[in-house]
């Protein structure tokens, strides 16, 4: 669309409205409508409006009507099929018209029950879902240099922040908040696919592709026992090669040894790292695709489990930021002048090093 009709299209919406409010809206308005981001004017009779948003749309030309559609009284819910509003477009959002929904559909290879999930955040949930995620890969990319070490810290993060729980299934509701990223990243309780699209957000803000997938397993053992073989995972490309990653697995696993009060079996936790994190094809046993997507993982990460080693080590920050260490990872970074007691002047602090300063500066206040 040219400059031009975006102007004359923006000016159509905005006297349009202005004549609306000469109107009575309750009778003439109908209650709900759907249009792509071009057709917004064709639906200002409606009191709630569902907006396509697809990646070839222009964000600018959005943010321009969305004042007006709030302002005018009109409900709004942003339908996202492309992911093109980045987190600070959300944060712009919520500064305009915090009322807004966002609804974002994770468009699947597999054509299983439709090709797309939905999960529907208001602005203001969503904001507090961003926040972590900016925490998380900030303090990966702050702490390591190498892109599979700020992935593998990532992964861990997550397997041990959140918590498998596919309870209470006949509670829609509920089940439906455990498939998105608000049970996984707010609520701490999530499904597979939960873990999945917590990891794929993760990997945008680092610029990294991935991919959810979704599928079958065959249960073994203790994991996902009570699993009727649906599952989600996850792809991930790193330097242009395509690993396997599964997080749930590896979050069940560490669950159970916690609930049965056993330390982690570093032998068995190394096959669930060969199996199913950053794995191989041939090494990511019962998982079965629902649809062939062409994309194959012809190799496991090298050097994968020394990486993970390393990672391990660290305290949770998602559970720090829990407790009110928010937003403050750079500025440690960059307050290293004032911290010669730790001999680490004008240098990068390690994640540890950066729990301990923010416990020290709560206590003081």
């Amino acid at each position: 669309m040219s400059k031009f009709f975006k102007k004359l299209n923006y000016n159509i919406i905005k006297y349009s409205l202005k004549i609306n409010k000469f109107i009575n809206r309750n009778s003439l308005f109908q209650e709900s409508g759907y249009c792509g981001l071009n057709d917004v004017r064709k639906k200002l009779n409606c009191k709630r409006l569902s907006i396509q948003l697809h990646k070839n749309d222009d964000k600018e030309q959005l943010f321009k009507i969305l004042p007006l559609l709030a302002d005018s009284g009109i409900e709004v819910e942003i339908i996202e099929f492309d992911k093109i509003l980045e987190d600070k477009d959300i944060k712009e959002l919520k500064g305009f018209a915090p009322k807004i929904k966002v609804n974002f559909r994770y468009m699947l290879d597999a054509n299983y029950t439709g090709n797309n999930v939905e999960t529907s955040y208001n602005i203001k949930t969503y904001s507090k879902i961003i926040d972590k995620i900016e925490c998380l890969t900030k303090t990966a990319k702050m702490n390591f240099s190498q892109l599979e070490e700020q992935i593998m810290f990532i992964i861990n993060q997550l397997s041990e922040y959140i918590s498998y729980d596919d309870s209470n299934q006949s509670n829609k509701e509920q089940y439906k908040k455990k498939s998105s990223l608000t049970g996984a990243l707010l609520d701490r309780k999530s499904v597979c696919i939960g873990y999945a699209m917590a990891f794929e957000r993760c990997m945008n803000n680092l610029n990294v592709e991935s991919k959810i997938i979704q599928g079958t397993v065959n249960p073994g053992k203790k994991m996902l026992e009570k699993d009727d073989g649906g599952h989600a995972w996850n792809i991930v490309k790193i330097n242009g090669k395509w690993y396997n990653v599964d997080i749930t697995a590896l979050s069940v696993y560490k669950q159970i040894a916690k609930l049965e009060s056993t330390e982690v079996n570093k032998i068995e936790e190394h096959n669930l790292i060969q199996k199913y994190i950053l794995s191989d094809d041939k090494n990511f046993t019962n998982h079965y695709k629902l649809e062939d997507n062409g994309i194959s993982c012809k190799e496991s990460l090298k050097g994968r489990f020394k990486i993970y080693e390393n990672v391990r080590r660290y305290k949770n920050i998602l559970e720090g930021y829990d407790k009110g260490r928010k937003n403050n990872m750079l500025q440690i970074k960059l307050d290293t002048n004032n911290l010669s007691s730790k001999g680490k002047k004008n240098e990068l602090l390690s994640i540890q090093e950066i729990l301990e300063i923010m416990d020290s500066r709560n206590e003081e206040k």
